[in-house]
């Protein structure tokens, strides 16, 4: 029962986390805070405009964090329980918050280059 609850919490936080650099981008293109890729590289500029920016922090860093926290979650769940479906859905959370922050760099790293 905990398992579920926490597994569940887990996943919301990792849809959070995988959308919300998405979401900041398109606010960001969408007000002119942000220039498109090709303006940027244009430019000539030597770092990409969330280099040392908050929300550079958000693109990959978030997610990988949330795969150390699933990976120790399941892991105490899995011996807390006694049962093995706490290890297997974290590992299946874990296989999901790859690929988003494989998601997340394909499309978004210009912008932390």
């Amino acid at each position: 029962m905990v398992a579920s609850k926490m597994m569940k919490v887990l996943l919301l936080i990792t849809a959070v986390a995988g959308g919300l650099p998405f979401a900041i981008y398109a606010w960001a293109r969408a007000t002119g805070s942000l220039p498109s890729e090709e303006v940027f590289r244009r430019s000539g500029g030597n770092h990409s405009p969330w280099w040392a920016e908050g929300q550079g922090d958000l693109i990959g860093l978030a997610l990988a964090l949330l795969v150390v926290v699933a990976l120790v979650t399941s892991i105490v769940l899995s011996i807390f329980e006694r049962k093995a479906w706490p290890l297997v859905g974290g590992m299946l959370l874990i296989v999901f918050q790859v690929v988003l922050i494989f998601v997340q760099l394909h499309f978004l790293f210009w912008t932390i280059d």
